[in-house]
Parts: structure tokens; sequence; C-alpha cells
């Protein structure tokens, strides 16, 4: 799935650390939203991220690979 993304251009949304370490490898090219919000229901998991959306969009913009929402 990381090859994957990376081969389409494509962001990987994910709970899994293991994507985190993906996306830290040093020549890796991998792009990760990172979800830190536990176990929810997916109308919270909507909502916290309609909340920080506007900062994420411009996190990628600016070239962060990962971006971590809590």
């Amino acid at each position: 799935m990381w090859e994957n993304a990376i081969a389409e251009e494509r962001i990987m949304v994910s709970k899994d650390s293991d994507f985190f370490l993906f996306a830290m490898r040093p020549d890796d090219r991998g792009r990760l939203l990172w979800l830190r919000v536990g176990n929810c229901r997916r109308n919270a998991l909507f909502a916290t991220l309609e909340n920080v959306w506007p900062a994420v969009e411009e996190a990628f913009k600016n070239g962060q690979r990962v971006v971590e929402v809590r």
C-alpha cells in the first residue's frame, strides 16, 4: 500500500505507526496523514478532521511529509 501511494503521488491516511516508520526513512518520498486520535466513532473523527483540515492542507502544501492529527 505504501509503495502504491508513493507511485500514485497520494497521501496515506492511517492510524498505524508502521506507516510513520516508513515515512521517516531517510530516502523515502511517501506522505502520511497520521491519525493519533484513538478509537472513536466516525462522526467524531470527521469533526476532528474538519477542525484541523486547513492546517493539514497547508502543511502538505509546504512540503511536510508527515502530518500528525491528535
